[in-house]
């Protein structure tokens, strides 16, 4: 099951000890940087200084040099050869040239080669790693105030990596590839209580976020024909659900399912029930397939006898588990990955329980309105004209615009709740022209620019901030139509989900819009944004209402 709560690697950390590490069976794993020697990595493995060594002289002739990256390779002591690993980190760019270690390039390429690090060590079958920290990141490091967070940033992304990159979907593989079950960081100094405390946090901070990155990732990555409303539903709340659990009067409403202590889940299920409640956009993008509509509710109440007011947060995150692009057809070419349209809905199931292992002081409720958008018999017309769930008529002009379609419904339905602020989350215009690992985020309110801005140096994951709501020309007209309220697409591809959704809050709430549609991009996965890309930055939003 998908949120299941055991962590998959057992991590360890302590002083290193040369003698120790080289009676283990397992992998070493060790770091080099770009024109800049480790004097301890120098002092106990002298071949991977060389190959460092090596790595820069290639940098100066040679821009396609992955292959060198990543490698594994023997290194010989007492008669006894040891499998090493070597990541190489270089420059960000040509002609700066320096490493930050708190900057999010930094960050985001520590993710990716750990991970692309990791999935090479488990075709070897390697079960144990033994992570050699670099000089810079030593203890003695701590006493600067300064470099507390460098250090923190770096083990923890280390940490989430090694997590995300053990469990990708493989419930179909005949033969089962190794995993690895336990890790040890190893630090060069003394250790100390102080010491101790830091790199405990550190680590398990990261394995918990890794874990939950795993979890979104492999609900993406689950295949169509396996990924139905109802499996999607039992995936998250980790409990074999049939759908003869809502066969029942429209009237009837939601149906609970408990999960946790502090988590409750409720369903809103099928077609007849959601026109009853006036989810008709839902309904309407879900015209043309054969599996029933819903939508998930994940409700976390916190904890705590603290007396300050405890503020409320809605997340609404787009639910496809398909997108045909109904009658408005992709085509042939347009169906890779489309089976990670719920991507977004995945990843906001991940807040509430990421909350709960964090105990966080703030009430949180998960919107996810789940469906496929199919061809058939049924599916919904263009032109045809639907009244959401707040009365607003939707003309929908291209029926391949449905994300916006089903999450205007929840926005409509989230605002009711009064909340202190909705996120919305999903994959809903792409920005191939610009980069394969930026979010697409626009906000509304007071001190949203500024906590987007925060969240984005907390977790490490770019964005690029849509112009304020505002700025764009004469918005209160972009989506007017001549028969309805409001269309479903206007020529402004990049913006058009941004205004769209606007028009569903009737009220000055403040809004965070986050697209994470790179995730489709060919080089995603090359840059750190695969399936989980966003919710690292989603819950450095969340975390700022405590």
């Amino acid at each position: 099951m998908i949120f299941h709560m055991k962590p998959s690697v057992q991590f360890q950390f302590g002083p290193f000890d040369e003698s120790e590490v080289l009676k283990t069976a397992g992998l070493i794993l060790a770091f080099g940087f770009q024109e800049q020697e480790d004097p301890q990595i120098t002092r106990h493995f002298r071949e991977l200084e060389e190959r460092r060594k090596r790595i820069d002289k290639i940098q100066e002739i040679k821009t396609e040099k992955e292959e060198e990256i990543v490698t594994i390779q023997s290194i010989e002591r007492d008669g006894k050869f040891h499998h090493v690993a070597f990541i190489y980190i270089d420059y960000p760019w040509r002609k700066k040239k320096e490493i930050i270690v708190e900057g999010i390039n930094f960050l985001r390429e520590v993710f990716y080669y750990v991970k692309l690090a990791v999935e090479r060590i488990k075709l070897e079958g390697h079960e144990h790693i033994t992570v050699i920290l670099p000089d810079r990141f030593s203890p003695r490091n701590l006493q600067d105030k300064a470099q507390r967070v460098p250090l923190y940033q770096f083990v923890k992304t280390v940490a989430e990596a090694i997590v995300y990159g053990n469990e990708p979907y493989n419930d179909f593989k005949t033969v089962k590839e190794a995993k690895i079950k336990t890790v040890d960081f190893l630090f060069f100094g003394e250790s100390d209580k102080m010491h101790d405390g830091f790199f405990s946090k550190a680590i398990t901070d990261g394995e918990i976020v890794g874990r939950y990155l795993a979890k979104t990732r492999r609900l993406t990555e689950m295949p169509p024909n396996v990924k139905t409303p109802i499996r999607f539903i039992s995936e998250v709340v980790e409990k074999e659900i049939s759908e003869k659990r809502f066969k029942d009067k429209p009237e009837a409403g939601w149906k609970k399912i408990s999960v946790s202590g502090p988590i409750t889940a409720s369903v809103l299920w099928g077609k007849k029930t959601l026109a009853h409640y006036g989810f008709n956009l839902i309904n309407a993008v879900n015209a043309g397939s054969k599996h029933e509509p819903c939508i998930l509710k994940l409700h976390y109440k916190p904890r705590t006898e603290r007396k300050k007011r405890i503020r409320k947060i809605v997340f609404t995150g787009k639910g496809i588990l398909f997108d045909t692009g109904g009658i408005d057809l992709k085509g042939a070419e347009g169906y890779d990955n489309m089976a990670y349209d719920m991507c977004g809905g995945a990843t906001v199931c991940a807040m509430p329980f990421l909350a709960e292992e964090f105990n966080l002081p703030v009430e949180i409720v998960a919107l996810v309105p789940i469906t496929e958008n199919m061809i058939g018999e049924n599916a919904i017309l263009p032109g045809s004209i639907i009244r959401a769930y707040n009365d607003i008529t939707v003309k929908i002009v291209n029926t391949d615009c449905e994300g916006r379609l089903v999450l205007a419904d929840t926005i409509a339905y989230a605002e009711k709740g009064n909340p202190d602020a909705v996120i919305t989350l999903g994959t809903l215009g792409d920005i191939t022209d610009f980069a394969p690992d930026m979010l697409k985020v626009g906000t509304y309110g007071k001190d949203t620019v500024k906590k987007a801005r925060r969240a984005r140096r907390l977790s490490a994951e770019k964005m690029l901030l849509l112009p304020a709501i505002e700025d764009f020309n004469k918005v209160d007209e972009e989506h007017v139509g001549k028969h309805s309220d409001i269309v479903n697409d206007v020529s402004q591809y990049h913006s058009s989900p941004f205004i769209f959704l606007f028009n569903f809050f009737k009220t000055d709430m403040p809004w965070f819009f986050v697209d994470n549609s790179v995730i489709f991009e060919d080089d995603a996965q090359d840059y750190g944004a695969g399936p989980g890309f966003g919710m690292k930055f989603i819950w450095e939003l969340l975390r700022q209402y405590v």
